[in-house]
C-alpha cells in the first residue's frame, strides 16, 4: 500500500520557489492543471460546487510536486436549478 502524505499547498510552493523562473516546468503545470480540471469535472458531475477554490486548497501529494488533491469542502454547496444548498 502506498501512503500518500499531503505536503505543500500550491500557494506555499509558489512562494518558496518564487526565485525560480518559471516556478513550474511546462509539463508539471500541464499535469497539475489536468488533475484540477478532472477534480472540478467530477464535482460538477456529483452536483457539488466547491465555493472556495484557491491555491491554498490545492495540496501536493508526492515528492515530485506533480500530483495534487483538492481540499477544504467546508464552504461547498449542492447545485440545484432553483438555487443552491450548503453542504
Amino acid at each position: 500500500m502506498i501512503f500518500e502524505c499531503l505536503s505543500l499547498n500550491l500557494y506555499n510552493y509558489q512562494k518558496i520557489n518564487k526565485r525560480r523562473n518559471p516556478v513550474f516546468k511546462q509539463e508539471q503545470l500541464r499535469t497539475i492543471s489536468r488533475q484540477i480540471c478532472k477534480g472540478l469535472k467530477y464535482m460538477q458531475n456529483q452536483g457539488i460546487i466547491h465555493c472556495d477554490m484557491k491555491p491554498e486548497n490545492i495540496l501536493f501529494t508526492d515528492e515530485k510536486y506533480d500530483r495534487v488533491k483538492i481540499i477544504d469542502f467546508g464552504a461547498s454547496c449542492e447545485d440545484f436549478s432553483s438555487g443552491f444548498f450548503y453542504v
